[in-house]
């Protein structure tokens, strides 16, 4: 998979070409892919209320930067819940994906779509994981 992972982006694209070279589905690839750490982002699956059903994460993603219990406001995945947007991929505000002030202005990638059913998919990461890094080395300084 080390293949796969150097010199890729965190997206759907990465995520399509690992499901194909290891004939897996697409959620298990989706965990294996953010779990491997590679990559600063997360997962979430949001119900059809937009409450949270599921994320996984990257080890190292401090609390503040988890998804909220709701689709936050702002997001790709609310647009594409409540206000019925199409699914998209895109930039959003750092703000709209960290419940502190660390990513205020940052930029976000978010990837939102109908997985199936009652659930929908949002694929997170972050153009430069500075914020990221300066919020965990805050918390080890204290």
């Amino acid at each position: 998979m080390k293949d796969h992972l150097a010199g890729s982006r965190l997206d759907l694209d990465l995520m399509s070409s690992v499901k194909t070279a290891f004939d897996t589905s697409f959620m298990m690839t989706m965990r294996r892919v953010i779990t491997s750490d590679h990559h600063m982002g997360h997962f979430v699956i949001y119900r059809r209320d937009g409450s949270r059903y599921l994320f996984d994460k990257n080890s190292n993603l401090p609390g503040c930067f988890y998804p909220t219990n709701t689709a936050p406001d702002g997001s790709k995945i609310h647009d594409l819940i409540f206000n019925g947007v199409k699914s998209s991929a895109g930039e959003v505000d750092g703000s709209v994906w960290c419940r502190e002030g660390w990513a205020d202005d940052a930029t976000v990638y978010e990837h939102a779509f109908h997985y199936h059913d009652d659930q929908f998919v949002s694929l997170v990461w972050w153009e430069d994981e500075e914020p990221i890094w300066q919020c965990i080395s805050s918390e080890e300084e204290l």
